[in-house]
């Protein structure tokens, strides 16, 4: 989580000064050479150094592509390209309770989740830049080359070099107008937008606590196969998307953002009711949690073979 911390704080401003397909590509390449690194560690201390660095470059894969993600595409199609994006986390994650399944050695299952990591280098020559940060950065011309190939791809035969040249005038001219730069200090002199900054900041990190408290704890949570518990989780959380994906756009983010969040922690505190209406009929915490220190799965953290 600290290697997170750290990932979002600064891929953010490294993909707005050298280009978001630049350091995603560059996170990618850093993000499989520690995984790979992990195969080799000796230490605990070692260990806990090269976790960080995973969870630094993962998190700037997830943020810078985000980020491009949303820049690629026109507005009404932003909603939609977000929630693909986490699609793809929520298939990772059923990649990773399959897998782990059967490869019960941490190192055997960390050189198998590594491995794809190195397909991703070739998104260098999949991707395009983002046509918003070229245009940003006044490389016009590199701007109009991606807009031509999004317009090729999409059919749009009304798009010719003449709007393009148009387009980018316009971006020239804003920019000369808008000569102060952005900047997370003109954030802070709006009540408003420190308010609103404060109240998602709080929100983000509730949520948070408890997305990981139940993930994590699936093992003390659910009676059953620790792995199989997890899929199934994972599978729950992939019809949460495709509920997200339908309403979004129809019923506005903030009916659903709140909706989510009222059914969410009511149906957390509802799982008190049965234990206090009959506590006896469930078992304690002590005979809930499996001891998972005997064996050899990577989610267990007591099974790595050095002191």
């Amino acid at each position: 989580m600290s290697g997170s911390m750290a990932g979002s704080l600064i891929s953010g401003v490294i993909a707005d000064r050298f280009g978001r397909r630049l350091v995603l590509v560059a996170s990618v390449v850093c993000h499989a050479i520690c995984g790979f690194c992990l195969l080799l560690v000796d230490s605990f201390l070692a260990l806990v150094a090269v976790r960080f660095l995973v969870a630094l470059f993962g998190l700037a894969i997830f943020m810078t592509g985000c980020t491009l993600a949303m820049e690629i595409v026109g507005e009404s199609k932003r909603s939609f390209a977000g929630m693909l994006l986490m699609y793809g986390w929520v298939i990772g994650m059923l990649f990773v309770s399959a897998v782990a399944y059967f490869a019960r050695d941490w190192r055997v299952l960390q050189l198998i989740l590594s491995s794809p990591t190195l397909l991703l280098i070739s998104y260098y020559w999949i991707l395009p830049e983002s046509p918003r940060w070229l245009l940003d950065k006044q490389r016009y011309t590199e701007a109009s080359k991606v807009l031509k190939k999004i317009a090729e791809v999409n059919k749009a035969s009304e798009v010719d070099d003449k709007m393009l040249v148009a387009l980018c005038e316009q971006s020239a001219e804003e920019g000369k107008t808008n000569v102060q730069e952005e900047n997370f200090g003109l954030l802070l002199k709006s009540r408003t937008m420190v308010i609103r900054l404060a109240i998602l900041c709080v929100n983000w990190c509730v949520c948070t606590m408890v997305y990981y408290g139940l993930t994590l704890n699936v093992g003390a949570i659910i009676e059953g196969d620790l792995y199989v518990n997890f899929f199934i989780m994972s599978v729950m959380e992939l019809f949460a998307y495709a509920l997200c994906t339908v309403t979004l756009d129809k019923l506005g983010r903030k009916k659903v953002y709140c909706t989510c969040l009222i059914v969410s922690g009511l149906s957390c505190l509802g799982t008190m009711i049965p234990i206090l209406v009959d506590s006896s009929k469930w078992p304690n915490h002590h005979q809930s949690v499996p001891d998972l220190r005997h064996t050899s799965g990577i989610m267990v953290p007591y099974s790595f073979p050095f002191n």
